[in-house]
């Protein structure tokens, strides 16, 4: 099984997204050399600083551990993480699918079905090729790039370079394939073209709502000692209030707000200012 430590911190209340080093502070009292941060660890041999530092990435795991488990059992909220480390041990979620990469491309939502089409070919090609290479896709090419390519379809490889953000000498050997991932996404009918989802814009009375929910949110939040994002978002609280729905999720995520919400959608219960603190009273 799968004990992840940084969202287990989070349901103690240490906060979002702790880092490793300061965790390892928190839980141990161990104040880790961060000199090596910025490190080139492409380079061998690596020194004994290096070697140091990296054990030290996983050398304190097996002590917090437990350490972390016991509060968690004490608070009564390892249950609350079952799913989501069961979630984490499914090997479909390691499985890239290039051919649906597209829609993990920032700024996706400005371009046209026929653009999406093109940028569908683009970001597989970027796909292969990062899993070819063993680099981070975007240090290949940026999410802007694709982006424009799609958006503009130039028709030759001079037009690529004379393009915005190219660094032509660099990317010279890719203008070729680019064109052809242009073409081929023009070929497409329409039916073949992908299609997202475009949230409309919430209304003015939808954010009233929201802003009302995300109130009660940020309260019983504070009353269990985590912070909101633990619990969820104001852009899943927006999908919840658009879609009309009463209750947030099925998950513990939910199970700690359903209620809550509920009661205020339907006015049982109501916001008010007692001693200069937020709380939630019943009507």
């Amino acid at each position: 099984p799968i004990f992840d430590t940084q969202p287990a911190a989070s349901v103690l209340g240490y906060g979002d997204h702790m880092g490793y080093a300061r965790l390892m502070q928190h839980v141990l009292n161990v104040d880790l050399d961060k000199s090596q941060s910025r490190t080139n660890w492409a380079k061998r041999p690596l020194n004994q600083a290096q070697l140091d530092y990296a054990i030290d990435d996983v050398r304190y795991l097996a002590q917090a551990y437990p350490i972390i488990r016991d509060k968690l059992i004490s608070q009564q909220r390892l249950d609350w993480l079952d799913a989501d480390f069961a979630h984490f041990s499914n090997p479909n979620l390691y499985a890239i699918n290039a051919e649906a990469r597209w829609k993990k491309v920032k700024g996706l939502q400005v371009l046209k079905r026929q653009q999406l089409a093109i940028l569908r070919e683009l970001a597989a090609w970027r796909e292969h090729l990062a899993e070819e290479k063993n680099l981070p896709r975007r240090w290949l090419i940026k999410d802007e790039i694709l982006i424009d390519l799609a958006r503009q379809q130039p028709k030759d490889e001079q037009s690529i370079a004379d393009m915005r953000g190219i660094n032509a000498p660099k990317t010279k050997k890719y203008h070729k394939i680019w064109l052809e991932c242009i073409k081929k996404g023009l070929s497409l009918p329409p039916s073949e073209w992908p299609e997202i989802n475009r949230r409309k814009k919430t209304t003015a009375k939808q954010n009233k709502i929201i802003d009302i929910l995300m109130t009660a949110l940020n309260i019983r939040a504070d009353e269990l000692g985590v912070t909101p994002a633990v619990i969820t978002t104001r852009k899943k609280i927006a999908s919840m209030v658009q879609e009309k729905r009463q209750t947030l999720s099925d998950d513990w995520r939910g199970a700690l707000v359903n209620d809550l919400f509920n009661e205020i959608l339907s006015g049982k219960k109501i916001l008010a200012v007692e001693n200069g603190k937020a709380v939630i009273k019943a009507v």
